[in-house]
């Protein structure tokens, strides 16, 4: 409403045939036509009392001075990709503007959540409200969602307006309601992910895949003919011809443990490696178990551009053969869990993983610069050894710039050799292997059960560090204190010194506890005054998520007394100045 909108309404006098009605009215007279008059000048009134109340509302709140297409703009990207929840709608009750605009924007309403039940008369309204906006599902097919999905009633969606189709089922369901799907056209569809599993796997006691269960197989002509816009594509449990898939940029294939042991896939490496040539523009693959590798027949060579995240799980022999096929950009994402083939395990089985992974981390630009290294046990597989290789973001030094600190470098590689001897080989050949020339950042949280000799052989190999990070307990602090006498013992350990004690092990916070943590914390503090005297000084001592009762009794002027950078605990800095708390 613009200001001479605003000025006739308050000039606006009552409609012309009140005054005489009211004049002409006698009294005992019959009232009806003046009743009929009065509410016609109340109702007129009412209206513009509103246009008043919207008037000011806009004045009060610029908020409300938005126009509709760029609420409906805010709306959509307050909802993303995948609003199941509609989580945007209690912005639309700042107003009756920000309301009317979210209900007049189809594709806010375009997401029909059939995994929890409702009433069919507020999805049937929500499906009116989306009109012909492409529908993006996410349903349950389980016994108490039976309204959504009974045999014999249609679906609540057109088959040709699926955009995206997300599907949680039990396995002795999938044949029937699959039936109803893959053997109709879906145009517009570009995300499916179907999951076939028991609700009862994700406790604890997970049982058996009955004996009589059938694999569902998709149909050839799926993916091949029914779908042209598929992109993203997530399956557990369900089976398909990996020569119909064509243009995904995701691509996810699952079999639960369970289920693997059981069924023996049916396709090979070189199925796989075909499939992703014809996939060039993928950006995350994700699939296990890997089946079994066929050494003596070479795959063809695949050329991913623009991967971003790679992760499979799989004999060793079936990892390296896969990675070594690969060609993907040196700041692709890796998560590899390189298992052994048989009870007997040999150095030599990781021979192809670690041929794959030499080709890719062995050249001058690979980006690999922070390394984790922990022990992990594993029940019934002995020891085992895990080496993380990421970017940590609160290891990375104040000046590194927000896009060095965003990129994605990671690796992770899990082997189980069963002594300590297959052990101390396996880090020899990794170590000959991967360019820890590059390495920044040595992380030893979690590695309390890594034998000194394995600590030894890591530590004897790498190069100067920028810093180190440990837990504040006890084997984390020990395991510091060695790694830093081993460097002192080598004169070139450290290039800018900083040690980064994690606080967030403190589980009670009790008096016996904090006690025990401040003797720890003393213990590098003590280091770091002895360090002060050497050639290779530390130079700061970042404390984070420390509980306030901890940080309450810890004289950070003491400690920062022989750091030239200081000490930074929960984020606030402390510098020795000789007098107060020289804090800022």
């Amino acid at each position: 409403m613009d200001l001479s909108a605003l000025t006739r309404i308050l000039a606006d006098k009552p409609i012309p045939t009140l005054f005489s009605a009211l004049a002409s009215s006698a009294p005992g007279a019959s009232d009806e036509s003046l009743q009929s008059i009065l509410d016609a000048e109340l109702s007129r009134r009412t209206q513009q009392l509103r246009d008043l109340q919207v008037f000011r509302n806009r004045i009060a709140s610029p908020a409300t001075r938005l126009p509709p297409e760029i609420l409906s703009e805010i709306f959509l990207n307050l909802a993303g990709e995948s609003d199941y929840g509609l989580s945007w709608r209690r912005y639309a009750f700042v107003s009756r503007t920000w309301l009317d605009a979210a209900l007049n924007t189809p594709a806010l309403w375009s997401f029909v959540d059939l995994t929890r039940i409702r009433t069919l008369s507020v999805l049937r309204r929500f499906l009116d409200r989306a009109k012909d906006s492409p529908l993006s599902v996410d349903i349950t097919v389980r016994s108490q969602t039976r309204c959504y999905w009974a045999d014999g009633e249609p679906l609540f969606w057109h088959d040709r307006q699926l955009r995206a189709l997300k599907i949680d089922i039990q396995p002795n369901l999938v044949v029937s309601f699959l039936d109803r799907i893959v053997f109709e056209n879906h145009p517009r569809l570009e995300s499916m992910r179907i999951i076939a599993i028991p609700r009862e796997v994700y406790g604890g006691d997970r049982p058996p895949v009955p004996e009589d269960y059938i694999v569902v197989r998709l149909p050839f002509e799926f993916f091949l003919e029914r779908t042209p816009l598929l992109r993203r594509l997530f399956l557990v449990n369900i089976s398909f011809d990996w020569s119909t898939l064509r243009n995904l940029t995701h691509l996810k294939v699952l079999w639960s443990r369970e289920w693997s042991e059981q069924y023996t896939v049916d396709w090979t490496l070189r199925d796989i490696a075909e499939a992703l040539i014809r996939c060039p523009q993928l950006t995350r693959v994700v699939m296990r178990p890997l089946p079994v590798a066929e050494l003596d027949v070479p795959l063809s060579p695949v050329n991913l551009p623009c991967l971003s995240d790679l992760e499979f799980i799989g004999f060793a022999e079936s990892c390296g053969q896969l990675l070594t096929a690969l060609k993907m950009p040196s700041s692709t994402t890796l998560n590899i869990d390189a298992t052994r083939s048989g009870d007997n395990f040999n150095i030599s089985a990781l021979e192809p993983l670690i041929a794959g992974l030499q080709r890719h981390y062995t050249g001058s630009t690979s980006l690999l610069r922070t390394m984790i290294c922990s022990m992990v046990h594993v029940e019934n597989r002995g020891e085992s050894l895990c080496f993380h290789f990421y970017e940590e973001a609160r290891l990375h030094p104040r000046n590194m710039s927000y896009e060095e600190r965003s990129k994605s470098y990671l690796l992770t590689l899990y082997t189980y050799p069963r002594t300590r001897e297959a052990m101390c080989g396996l880090i020899s050949l990794l170590l000959s292997v991967m360019p820890f020339h590059n390495i920044l950042y040595l992380d030893w949280r979690g590695t309390s059960s890594v034998h000194s000799e394995a600590k030894a052989t890591i530590m004897e190999n790498l190069p100067a560090l920028e810093a180190i990070a440990v837990y504040l307990r006890e084997e984390d602090v020990d395991c510091l204190l060695e790694t830093l006498a081993i460097y002192s013992q080598r004169g070139n350990g450290w290039d800018e010194g900083c040690i980064y004690i994690d606080a967030g092990c403190l589980q009670w916070n009790t008096p016996e506890e904090l006690q025990a943590a401040h003797i720890l914390l003393d213990r590098v503090v003590a280091h770091a005054a002895e360090a002060n005297l050497s050639e290779h000084p530390l130079k700061a001592i970042v404390l984070f998520a420390a509980p306030k009762t901890f940080v309450d009794d810890i004289d950070a002027q003491d400690v920062a007394r022989s750091l030239s950078l200081g000490f930074k605990c929960n984020e606030v800095l402390y510098t020795y100045t000789g007098e107060g708390e020289g804090e800022r």
